[in-house]
């Protein structure tokens, strides 16, 4: 457990630190340790280095996250059923480019919402092609129905 005084002389400016101490030295005395403990970190967060410390920690974690979500936001899935193969263009969760074995579909084509993605006539047979999206980036639909080549 660390020593809550080496804490404080840690964070608190050198101009204060003797009499910060002095001060919790006093109060250790006449207090419960809940109470001391209660104190210490009233002072450490009171304090400017911890302010700068919480400020560049933050900024340092924003930052990560930001550069985190920015690698795995754009990505190309191929995927397979019986009717042939589709490509879904991903843009973080939604879908900006999709293909039909291999043909682009037109934007106005493509409907996405709450979690859903509906590719008019991309069924064949005049249906549409129904995706579910879920918020992990997955997604699942039921396969096509092969299409029948007319026999000569």
């Amino acid at each position: 457990m660390p020593d809550p005084l080496s804490l404080v002389g840690w964070v608190v400016d050198r101009d204060r630190r003797e009499e910060i101490l002095g001060d919790l030295c006093e109060l250790r005395t006449r207090e419960s340790a809940l109470a001391f403990w209660g104190d210490v970190a009233g002072v450490c967060l009171h304090a400017r280095r911890f302010h700068r410390w919480v400020g560049a920690t933050a900024a340092v974690v924003l930052l990560g996250v930001t550069a985190t979500a920015r690698q795995n936001s754009h990505r190309m899935v191929t995927a397979r059923d019986a009717a042939g193969s589709f490509v879904l263009e991903f843009d973080g969760l939604r879908v900006v480019r999709a293909t039909l074995d291999g043909a682009p579909v037109a934007a106005e084509r493509l409907v996405q919402e709450n979690g859903r993605l509906v590719i008019r006539g991309g069924a064949g047979s005049g249906g549409d092609l129904n995706i579910r999206l879920r918020p992990d980036g997955s997604f699942y639909w039921r396969g096509r129905i092969p299409q029948n080549l007319p026999t000569p």
